[in-house]
């Protein structure tokens, strides 16, 4: 079920179906963006589960908050042996919530936590959690930035623990890390595989490597350090892989000092003299692809990319990236669309695939064929908004207005009462000057909401600039009608009243706006504006006077008071008002 979208709903309704299984035991939801509610929903189901015993959440876009969801199952769930949540973000609080379970879980054997940003903190909760635990025999915590105080907190983990076979450990811990390391293993009698792979340099320049505790004949295993010249450590790697040719680890050691001394073609060499050794060993030939990257070795890059291909035709994105990304970097744009196409003949619920796809063709100018893709990936994940709105975008960059609003007439269907969709649509009717069809998607929307405030006062606003100041009245007095308690109205209907010189009506609704927002300046600065036009300065001197009273900083209030005044003879203080204006809106120029 990998590469799927669920989102809530489907989270809810996938966990409610796996309660009822009795048949399924192992469940993989790699790359499907379950996020911390769904993973709520998915580990909720554990609890009642009792058949599932592998999970794999890798890819997942699972936090902290979804860490603790899981890290509360693990302390109940005696049913589970392996749980994969590699390259999520579950972060300290995460680990601390997963040690938690650890801690009270009597079942689970296998973990895996590779990529999770959990950092020395996390070593430290993970680390004290497996003192206690009795059943785990393999961790991953590759790359979660844990440096020598994670390493020191493992390392004492080791002189306790008696039950974990396997750990991969690579991090930047140093020297000084893997010396703890070094210290816990001494005590330890289970170890049989720890990888920590890392290097530095000290002030002097010379390279210090701490390389894994590997596969040996010795259970407790054997932890190399290695300090002085490269040349030694060289050779001391070279006799290594004589005696252990088919283990990585003595090569990784020997391309580690073939890097400092910037010997690029003996790293390919050495990469390709152990897959002679394990051609199927996909790990490797990923790092050997990686490698060629960034030598910028493009056509050597295509090959080991088809070798691995043809090796494993279902083979995760990444490959495929990385062929794709040879190929851009050639210019050979047509080869790099077959890529894509051929990945989704493989995986054809890939998000990402689509996504970038799509993305490329719209980077060359091939805004057609990214329209189809964006249609096919609709068609796929009907529910997913970002693809639609990538689709708008496409679309309003090419001033395809008709079937932008043909795309937004299926974001309104799909979710009649996101106003949003309503209110981009109208605003493309309106750059297109189809005025009716305006009018018709507002009494659209006020259909599903017909009260919404916004939306009445929007279509008043667009009617009053199409001159139909009638229907704007008609309209705001019902909606008054129906809810007298929404002062929004009043004020925008009185406007209306006042331009068309039924000043005694528009009178009528300020007061009872005022009655109902008795500090309202805007109310008192039209109530002036209606006394000034009927002549009567006085009452409206005292208006504009309660405006600025109620909201000082209103620059049209002082204005407003400032003409009256002016007519009223009173020069002084007309000044002062004009003064106010420019000071709340220093570009007012009729002030």
């Amino acid at each position: 079920m990998s590469y799927n979208f669920f989102g809530n709903e489907g989270s809810k309704s996938l966990g409610t179906l796996l309660e009822k299984n009795n048949i399924l035991t192992s469940l993989c939801l790699n790359n499907c963006r379950l996020r911390d509610e769904g993973a709520k929903l998915i580990v909720s189901m554990m609890e009642k589960n009792t058949n599932l015993t592998v999970i794999n959440l890798q890819y997942c876009e699972i936090g902290s908050e979804g860490a603790k969801f899981i890290g509360s199952m693990l302390e109940k769930n005696s049913y589970l042996t392996n749980l994969d949540l590699n390259s999520n973000c579950i972060g300290e609080e995460g680990a601390k919530a997963i040690g938690l379970g650890l801690e009270k879980n009597n079942t689970l054997t296998n973990l895996y936590l590779q990529t999770n940003k959990i950092g020395n903190k996390g070593a430290k909760y993970i680390g004290r959690a497996l003192e206690k635990n009795c059943t785990l025999r393999e961790i991953n915590l590759n790359w979660n930035d844990i440096t020598i105080e994670g390493a020191k907190f493992f390392g004492r983990m080791l002189m306790k623990n008696s039950n974990l076979t396997h750990i991969d450990f690579i991090n930047n811990i140093g020297v000084e890390g893997g010396n703890y390391l070094v210290e816990g293993i001494k005590k330890n009698r289970t170890i049989k595989i720890i990888s920590v792979c890392c290097s530095f340099y000290d002030d002097c320049g010379q390279a210090k490597i701490v390389n894994s505790l590997s596969k040996n004949i010795n259970p407790q295993g054997k932890f190399l350090s290695l300090e002085g010249k490269l040349e030694e450590a060289l050779q001391f790697w070279n006799e290594w892989i004589r005696d252990f040719p088919d283990h990585f680890p003595g090569y990784a050691g020997r391309i580690e000092i073939l890097q400092k001394q910037s010997k690029n073609e003996l790293i390919c060499n050495t990469y390709d003299e152990y897959l002679t050794q394990k051609p199927n060993d996909r790990d490797v030939l990923k790092a050997k692809i990686q490698f060629l990257q960034k030598q910028n070795l493009h056509e050597a890059v295509i090959e080991a990319c088809d070798q691995y291909l043809a090796k494993t035709p279902n083979s995760d994105y990444q490959i495929f990236k990385e062929k794709i990304n040879a190929l851009q970097k050639q210019n050979k744009f047509n080869e790099v669309v077959k890529i894509f196409d051929q990945y989704l003949l493989i995986k054809p619920y890939n998000i990402t695939a689509y996504k970038e796809k799509a993305e490329f063709l719209q980077g060359q100018g091939r805004l057609e064929e990214a329209l189809e893709v964006w249609d096919q990936y609709i068609l796929k994940w009907p529910n997913d908004n970002d693809a639609y709105q990538a689709k708008i975008k496409v679309l309003q960059e090419n001033k395809k207005y008709d079937l932008l609003l043909g795309t937004y007439d299926q974001l309104i269907e799909k979710n009649p009462e996101n106003y949003n969709n309503y209110e981009a649509k109208i605003k493309i009717l309106k750059e297109q000057k189809k005025f009716d069809e305006v009018g018709k998607t507002f009494d659209q929307y006020l259909i599903k909401r017909p009260n919404d405030r916004k939306t009445i006062l929007d279509k008043a606003a667009f009617l009053k600039t199409e001159g139909k100041l009638e229907e704007v009245i008609a309209m705001l007095n019902k909606a008054i009608e129906q809810k007298p308690e929404f002062n929004e109205f009043y004020l925008p209907l009185a406007q209306t009243l006042a331009n068309q010189g039924k000043f005694d009506e528009a009178m009528l609704r300020i007061n009872q706006v005022i009655r109902l927002r008795p500090t309202f300046s805007e109310a008192y600065n039209e109530k002036g504006k209606i006394f000034k036009a009927q002549g009567d300065l006085h009452l409206a001197y005292q208006a504009f006077k309660q405006a600025v009273l109620f909201k000082p900083d209103y620059p049209e209030a002082h204005f407003n008071k400032g003409e009256v005044s002016q007519s009223l003879g009173k020069f002084h203080s007309s000044n002062w008002a004009y003064e106010q204006a420019i000071i709340f809106k220093p570009e007012y120029a009729e002030a």
